[in-house]
């Protein structure tokens, strides 16, 4: 697929990124109000529907919604290129402020192996509860079914 015709800079998009994985204040509700400050009042790069039906897909998915939005922005903007800088840029500028408050207190390589820990971990936990939360959903599926007589899903 080609490049969207929008005008935005990649190297703009990129380096808002960076400057919003710094920003942890408010946690993720804070950053996805701050990312629709940014980009959809001050710089109108996507409109405020598309941004808030992003946001609602986001929501219903499992993991963290900041940066799930990123990344589907980040998409929207420079397609693959854009989704990966937007995600892991956003991820790495929260582990690298994170790992820099954490070195005052535990030392730097407790801080490194907390980083490192956390790009480990954290995809493995999201993919588990990602599945589990399949299997809910699935569950919960075919015992609606059961009540109404409608057609079971088959887990394969």
């Amino acid at each position: 697929m080609d490049e969207p015709d929008h005008g935005v800079p990649f190297g703009d998009a990129a380096r808002f990124w960076v400057r919003l994985g710094f920003i942890n204040f408010g946690g993720p509700a804070g950053q996805i109000a701050l990312m629709h400050e940014e980009i959809v009042e001050q710089r109108g790069w996507v409109s405020n529907g598309r941004f808030l039906h992003a946001l609602n897909f986001c929501m219903l998915l499992p993991g963290p919604e900041a940066q799930q939005l990123a990344i589907y922005v980040g998409w929207l903007l420079h397609r693959v290129r854009g989704g990966l800088i937007a995600g892991v840029i956003f991820a790495l500028a929260a582990i690298a402020g994170a790992t820099a408050g954490m070195a005052e207190e535990a030392g730097p390589l407790a801080s490194v192996l907390f980083g490192v820990g956390a790009i480990i971990f954290l995809p493995i936990l999201y993919a588990v509860m990602g599945a589990v939360a399949a299997l809910l959903i699935a569950g919960l599926y075919n015992l609606a079914a059961g009540l109404t007589g409608g057609v079971e899903l088959e887990l394969r």
